[in-house]
C-alpha cells in the first residue's frame, strides 16, 4: 500500500471511535444515501424525460399551429384580392348598366311620344307623308334592334346578380377565414405560453 492508502485508512480507524460508529452502521449509511441518490437521480431523470416530451408535444403544436396560422393568412389575402376585383367588376356593370338604362330611358320616351298620338293623327300631322312612313319604317326596323339589347340588358343584369351573390359568398368566406386565422393566433399564443411557464 502506498503512503496515501495506509493514511486513508488510518484517519477511518481514528475517526470511527470518535464518532461512536461502528464501521458496519458506517457502511449501511453509505449505502442507504448511495440508494437514496440513485433514487432521486431515477426521480429527476424521469421529470426530465417528461419535461422533454412535453417540450417537444409543445413544439410540434407550435409549428403546427403556426403553419395553420399562415395558410388562414394566405387565405384572407386571396380572398381580400379576389373579392377587390369581384367589386372592381360590380362597379364597372354598375357604371354599364347606368349607361344602358339612360340610353333605353330615352327610346322608350321617344318610343312612347309615339305611341300616345293616335293613328288617325299621325295622318293629318302636318309633316310629309315621306316622312311618316319613313318614321313608321325606322320604328319597325328599331324594335328588332330594341328587343336585342333588352335582351342583352336581362342578361347584364343577370350577370350583375350573380356577381352581387358571388361578393356576398366571398365576404362571408372571409369572415370565415378571419376567425379561424384568430383562433389560430390564440392558440399559437396559449402554445407559446404554456413552453415558456416550463
Amino acid at each position: 500500500m502506498g503512503h496515501g492508502a495506509a493514511l486513508l485508512v488510518l484517519f477511518f480507524l481514528v475517526a470511527l471511535p470518535a464518532r461512536g460508529e461502528s464501521p458496519g452502521q458506517e457502511l449501511r449509511d453509505v449505502e442507504r444515501a448511495m440508494e437514496k441518490g440513485l433514487g432521486r437521480k431515477a426521480t429527476l431523470e424521469k421529470k426530465a424525460d417528461a419535461l422533454a416530451k412535453n417540450i417537444r408535444t409543445i413544439r410540434k403544436g407550435m409549428i403546427s399551429a403556426a403553419r395553420n396560422a399562415q395558410e388562414r393568412e394566405e387565405n384572407v389575402s386571396s380572398l381580400e384580392s379576389r373579392l377587390g376585383g369581384l367589386e372592381a367588376k360590380l362597379s364597372e356593370r354598375r357604371r354599364a348598366l347606368q349607361q344602358k338604362h339612360n340610353q333605353f330611358g330615352n327610346v322608350f320616351a321617344a318610343l312612347e311620344r309615339l305611341a300616345l298620338v293616335p293613328q288617325e293623327a299621325v295622318l293629318v300631322l302636318p309633316t310629309r307623308s315621306i316622312d311618316t312612313v319613313r318614321s313608321i319604317q325606322l320604328i319597325r326596323y328599331a324594335i328588332p334592334k330594341i328587343e336585342s339589347k333588352a335582351g342583352a340588358l336581362r342578361r347584364e343584369l343577370a350577370i350583375f346578380s350573380s356577381l352581387r351573390a358571388e361578393i356576398g359568398r366571398r365576404q362571408d368566406d372571409l369572415v370565415d377565414e378571419t376567425r379561424a386565422l384568430s383562433k389560430e393566433r390564440k392558440q399559437l399564443g396559449r402554445l407559446l405560453s404554456r413552453k415558456q411557464s416550463l
